[in-house]
């Protein structure tokens, strides 16, 4: 289990916000509630405090921004009104302007309702974790917005990990959740586990270059997920108002659902962030050391070099 040491509550209105390194201080992009969906970028600082006003971006219903973040423009890839299709294309940082359309599907026919692309980058080339089981499928991006199917395999490793640690009878779908990033010559990224009691399980995986996954690990966030200022503020105003339309929230989404959705991760300096969104209400910075990632990965590969950090 890959045990976070740090966890921060995010004080703005976004729903399963990501948060992106950027300069020396943070930017967030996400929706401002569940109910509207408007798209807004936020500043904020080394230690993670908003600063300022968010900037509006959109108000067409994008949401789980997944992002491949460069110094000026960053890579964005995101569901579009509940999963109706995908959309991708670009947020330019300095402007603070989104840019998306529609994808095209190119050899592959896509489901009514599509959501959970885990973006990455590949020799130059933008692909995305399209699924991970039954298959793992992976797509790769032309440069007219298309995407092309270019490996499909179901994993022996997956279908095992499956088998020995998911109850398939009572678990409703596994899907994607943040983007994947190069470590070493290891892709790393999470995905979730959805379960018939609305608990969300997150997880870690790592993956070679030949796209075979080679190690899963859970992750605790500790005890803390479910607490802090901002849940608890809603939850008062769920209890003088049972019928309250902030954040869009019905009952169930303050007191039985366990949503744990991981938008988001990224390496600084000596840490790795994964960006969470909790029950879609609020956003949590999860962090720990990546000598962490580096002993799950020596755990599984003797051989493996430790990547240089600038």
């Amino acid at each position: 289990m890959l045990v976070v040491d740090k966890l921060i509550e995010i004080d703005v209105d976004a729903v399963n916000g990501n948060v992106i390194p950027y300069k020396d201080h943070y930017l967030l992009i996400g929706n401002d509630s569940y109910q509207r969906r408007h798209t807004y970028l936020y500043t904020l600082s080394s230690d993670f405090q908003p600063v300022g006003e968010g900037t509006f971006l959109s108000r067409n219903n994008y949401e789980d921004h997944r992002v491949i973040f460069n110094q000026e423009t960053s890579f964005i890839c995101c569901n579009y009104s509940g999963g109706v299709t995908m959309c991708s294309g670009e947020l330019n940082h300095a402007s603070r302007t989104l840019n998306v359309e529609h994808v095209n599907s190119q050899n592959f026919t896509m489901k009514k309702r599509e959501k959970n692309w885990c973006p990455f980058v590949d020799k130059g080339e933008v692909h995305v974790v399209y699924s991970l089981y039954p298959e793992l499928v992976i797509l790769r991006k032309d440069n007219k917005n298309g995407y092309e199917r270019i490996f499909s395999e179901k994993s022996a490793y997956f279908h095992r990990w499956v088998a020995e640690n998911v109850d398939l009878l009572e678990a409703v779908h596994i899907g994607g959740g943040s983007n994947f990033i190069k470590y070493g010559n290891l892709f790393i990224g999470t995905f979730h586990v959805k379960y018939v009691d609305l608990e969300y399980r997150s997880f870690v995986a790592f993956i070679a270059p030949d796209f075979s996954v080679k190690k899963i690990i859970g992750i605790d966030y500790g005890d803390s997920l479910f607490q802090g200022k901002r849940l608890r503020k809603l939850r008062a105003e769920l209890v003088r108002d049972e019928t309250a339309s902030t954040f869009f929230v019905a009952p169930y989404r303050l007191r039985l659902r366990k949503v744990v959705f991981a938008s988001g991760i990224f390496l600084k300096e000596n840490n790795f962030y994964i960006s969470i969104g909790i029950n879609d209400l609020v956003t949590k910075v999860a962090i720990f050391r990546k000598d962490k990632i580096d002993a799950v990965i020596e755990s599984f590969s003797g051989k493996w070099k430790r990547p240089e950090i600038g």
